[in-house]
């Protein structure tokens, strides 16, 4: 290739796409622009759509290039010219991603190219569970979840959907019509962090459930329990940008930053403090700062007299946290209580959020917001407008959400509810999108065993992860640059917000759109399924979703092809001129505040197992790279250095170095911790950041299945947790677990990015 050649190719076709397998040998995931002996200098563009890679729906900007691709025609591969993917941007104008990215969005063109993807329908030919399937044509696979649905028809509720966090929007609204349409009520939605009780406590403060918008960038002082706001809680893309703003974008003023967590997190080291509670105490930490801002006459009171209810008995309820009493239990100071809470209270605008499993525990974090009066003001929790209606209201059976008449498998049904039922073989055909409770579930291994007794499974998969390998019948997936999609983002900005995302390059392999697969199959079952999805396709589906916004803005019908064409191009329509502010002393306008007075004093969490046995408590955390392990199969993210530990291709266990001592463990030392649910191995990090009863494991690794990149690498800590179902929000979350840890007088030295054994460790703990 002559040098002008290259340069006309802006020099990246050598290198883009490189990965390096741990030590093993370089490949090349993404394709070369173009080979050298045909080379094409061809134009590139750049095409708007949304991001799948978590759930916060950060609207992305894809560059393509036209280069050529293998394609399956007609039942073989060809080369063919083909525009091809080879970067990913944040959206500059989409408000959520403000033009960032994370590491995760950044390797989403990896999941279109990755050599392991599902390429053609697959029917099980082996023992379920064997992996042994055959290909078969996209007719004769629609045929058999056809001819297996209506085998239901007499009694639909033995059909049941499971479903991720990411299938909102018209996606979302497909499934849900698809099962109001066979009639079985029975959809549910499963994610190990599932923030369900964050909405609930949101619910029950405000009346709206909503996860909140947090507006920090404009707060003077942030205060955050056990939110890791710039790794994996909610939108850390969004939040990452507001943090900037909240420390440097504005001339006199930087905010001030306190983290609540028992682990020094990537978050915590951004903090101005770092309060390392006990885990499972952040309920009492709020309450305890409450009782100091209320005792002292710190709050707002005429927020509190003009906009809320219930103060009077709430603050009533406070007298046992006082600072001195509660101090030991959480194991911070009660010096460092009072003047964080007075801090909180003087410095406003401030603001509090937080993440847990316990929605008293939230409630009593959203009520400092209502003492310094945060909510519906800027630099607090921002309400906009109401919501514009679901996605494809108006158009066929029932409106997004409803569910017809018939008997559920018990009542709230969730991801227990479902294995239960399909243990006692009430489930007869189960339909499983974008979700891996197989991996996913602290009792995963028992819903792998519960399938067994499901006459028909269907996996709708780009991947053979653990729960597709146990599938009768996989439907691969397109990957989301392949696909029509929409999203509204949550947690929201402040004002009505819809990403909308467009196929940025044409399918690679034999796959579909999910969404197209469940509108063909409804028409071919007929009657009722088919009035409820009478979309031609994904495509028609999503554009008839933006119908309905342009209708509710009050625009004229006959402008809406320009409209939609607009917001196309766009990647997202938003209403910034629709956010309800507050006045003085007010909330949002028609909106109370409710101090919640909790059924059961707000306690300590309680973890399972014998302390005596069992000393540690087990603290899973998503990791930075994986979140719950949905993207373990990108190898740009596997090779991704740990941002506090600097460790990639593999698991570890935390340990704090005064526990270590006591111990007699190495670095690389690997431990085996053993909880009441189980045991894993793990090679010993020492890591200085952390309390020392407290043993730390990140989540992501330790599939058996979903491609080479992510199988037999680490360890799975779901595994040992403990699940429950929360009462109050009906969702299934983690509960604790106490661990011991043993040595199993092994060593694996850890692959750390940068390590010298020079450097040694830091000889004195940070937890103090």
């Amino acid at each position: 290739m002559k040098r002008r050649d290259f340069l006309k190719t802006g020099g990246i076709a050598g290198t883009a796409g490189l990965i390096l397998d741990g030590c093993g040998k370089p490949q090349q995931l993404i394709p070369l622009l173009v080979s050298e002996d045909r080379f094409v200098p061809g134009e590139e563009g750049w095409v708007r759509t949304v991001c799948q890679q978590c759930s916060a729906g950060c609207g992305i900007t894809v560059r393509v290039m036209q280069g050529e691709s293998i394609r399956t025609i007609d039942g073989q591969q060809k080369r063919v010219k083909a525009v091809q993917a080879k970067k990913i941007e944040g959206n500059p104008e989409h408000p959520v991603s403000m033009g960032g990215t994370c590491a995760r969005g950044q390797a989403g063109v990896q999941a279109l190219y990755h050599p392991d993807r599902i390429q053609t329908p697959l029917k099980l030919s082996g023992a379920r569970g064997s992996g042994q399937y055959q290909p078969v044509s996209w007719k004769e696979a629609q045929q058999l979840l056809v001819t297996e649905l209506q085998q239901q028809q007499a009694t639909p509720q033995g059909v049941a959907l499971v479903t991720g966090r990411r299938n909102r929007g018209t996606m979302g609204a497909i499934i849900e019509r698809f099962a109001a349409g066979l009639g079985t009520p029975n959809v549910v939605s499963y994610d190990p962090f599932d923030p369900a009780p964050i909405r609930k406590a949101m619910e029950l403060v405000t009346g709206v459930s909503r996860l909140p918008a947090v507006d920090f960038a404009n707060a003077n002082y942030l205060l955050s329990f056990n939110a890791n706001l710039f790794e994996t809680f909610l939108s850390p893309v969004r939040y990452i940008h507001s943090y900037g703003q909240f420390r440097q974008g504005r001339p006199g003023i930087r905010g001030t930053f306190v983290h609540a967590e028992p682990r020094l997190s990537q978050t915590a080291a951004c903090a101005d403090q770092w309060l390392p509670i006990k885990p499972g105490t952040e309920g009492l930490l709020a309450l305890s700062m409450a009782h100091v801002i209320v005792n002292e006459t710190l709050y707002d009171a005429d927020f509190v007299n003009q906009s809320t209810n219930g103060f009077a008995a709430w603050s009533g309820a406070l007298a046992g946290y006082a600072p001195e009493t509660i101090a030991a239990e959480i194991d911070v100071p009660a010096a460092s209580i009072q003047r964080v809470a007075r801090e909180f209270a003087a410095r406003r605008p401030s603001v509090a959020v937080g993440d847990s499993r316990d929605v008293a525990a939230l409630t009593a974090i959203f009520a400092l917001n209502a003492l310094v009066g945060a909510y519906g003001r800027p630099g607090g929790i921002l309400f906009g407008a109401d919501e514009l209606s679901g996605p494809v209201t108006g158009v066929g059976l029932q409106a997004s959400g409803s569910r017809p008449e018939a008997q559920s498998l018990q009542p709230a049904a969730n991801i227990h509810t479902l294995m239960s039922a399909m243990t006692g073989n009430q489930v007869k055909a189960l339909l499983v999108f974008d979700t891996n409770p197989v991996f996913a579930m602290p009792e995963g291994a028992a819903f792998a065993k519960a399938l067994g007794n499901v006459p028909f499974v269907a996996s709708f998969s780009s991947f053979l992860d653990e729960t597709a390998a146990m599938a009768d019948l996989i439907l691969p997936s397109h990957v989301t640059l392949e696909r029509w999609v929409d999203d509204v983002p949550e947690p929201g900005v402040g004002f009505p917000v819809r990403t909308i995302g467009q196929p940025v390059v044409e399918p690679r392999w034999d796959t579909r759109d999910p969404g197209d697969v469940l509108i063909e199959t409804a028409k071919a079952i007929g009657g009722k399924a088919a009035e409820a999805l009478p979309f031609d396709n994904m495509e028609a589906a999503v554009k008839e979703s933006f119908r309905s916004v342009h209708t509710q803005t009050g625009a004229a019908d006959a402008e809406f092809d320009a409209f939609y064409r607009k917001v196309t191009e766009a990647g997202f329509w938003s209403h910034p001129a629709a956010p309800a502010t507050a006045t003085a002393g007010q909330a949002a306008p028609a909106m109370r505040i409710n101090f919640v007075v909790p059924p059961q004093p707000v306690a300590a969490r309680m973890f399972v197992g014998d302390a005596a046995q069992m000393p540690y408590m087990l603290h899973v955390y998503p990791s930075a790279a994986f979140a719950d392990g949905r993207t373990a199969h990108l190898p740009w993210l596997q090779e991704m250095p740990d941002p506090m530990t600097s460790v990639m291709w593999g698991s570890w266990v935390e340990i704090n170095p005064e526990t270590a001592h006591k111990l007699e463990i190495h670095e690389g030392d690997v431990l085996a911790i053993t909880s009441p649910k189980g045991r894993i191995e793990l090679p010993a990090f020492l890591y200085p950041g952390l309390r020392p009863d407290v043993i730390a494991v990140p989540a992501g690794q330790g599939h058996t299945q979903f491609g080479r990149y992510a199988q037999n690498r680490g360890t799975n800590p779901l595994s040992i947790s403990a699940s429950a179902v929360d009462e109050s929000s009906g969702a299934v979350v983690q509960t604790g677990v106490r661990v011991s840890v043993a040595k199993t007088g092994r060593n694996e030295r850890l692959v750390r990015f940068g390590a010298s054994d020079a450097r040694g460790h830091h000889e004195h703990p940070l937890h103090r």
